[in-house]
């Protein structure tokens, strides 16, 4: 009998926990179909399948109080997949969608598209340098900054919460040191305010600082 192990990231879809390791040494990963053979056997393979983006709607009600226009500027929305209503973060790259990050009501998620080609979330609303960035923990939390900002100066959200924080904001150094000033606006909590202390040695000294 074959049982489940744990959950793993994705070395296709770049997925945090997506890959389902299995007793046999097996693992499918639910996002993007990546499949990886027991011991013994060919390793990985993928099987090519083609995932198609789901198609959202705006929000009409928020507990946070973010209005439908900020909203529709991240285009953030909400969706249904296997019958269930879900968050839809849409992440970009030259301007199209090339990934989606899809969160269930119990705060687990899954991923569409390619994550690993995305840029940060948020980031093709800031194309140009400028004098400060923002950068948070989750999408939510980038709306919320933006909407307290009038949505008039850039935010942008790691996809893979505080533990990837590191990995991902070292993807795209070159794009955030355009900015004068970085600010690392994680969540207050033990991981996050780990994870804002590695991360601002990433840049340029003095230019990345730490909200409290």
């Amino acid at each position: 009998m074959v049982d489940f192990v744990q959950h793993e990231p994705c070395p296709s879809c770049g997925s945090s926990n997506n890959l389902a390791r299995y007793t046999d040494g097996h693992a499918y990963c639910f996002g993007c179909d990546h499949y990886e053979y027991a011991d013994g056997e060919i390793k990985t393979v993928t099987t090519g399948k083609k995932k198609e983006f789901l198609q959202g709607e705006a929000f009409n009600v928020s507990r946070r109080g973010i209005t439908l226009d900020t909203f529709n500027k991240f285009k953030y929305q909400q969706g249904e997949l296997n019958g269930k209503r879900v968050h839809i973060a849409n992440y970009f790259k030259d301007g199209v969608v090339v990934a989606q990050k899809i969160r269930f009501k119990n705060k687990d998620f899954t991923w569409k598209g390619t994550p690993k080609e995305a840029d940060l979330y948020g980031a093709n609303l800031w194309s140009e340098a400028g004098k400060r960035i923002v950068i948070t923990e989750g999408e939510i939390d980038a709306l919320s900054v933006s909407q307290a900002q009038q949505n008039k100066w850039p935010v942008v959200s790691i996809p893979n919460g505080a533990h990837g924080a590191k990995k991902d904001l070292k993807k795209h150094i070159k794009y955030l040191e355009q900015f004068e000033e970085i600010i690392l606006c994680f969540d207050g909590d033990e991981p996050g305010q780990k994870a804002a202390k590695e991360c601002v040695l990433l840049f340029t000294p003095g230019k990345a600082k730490i909200a409290r």
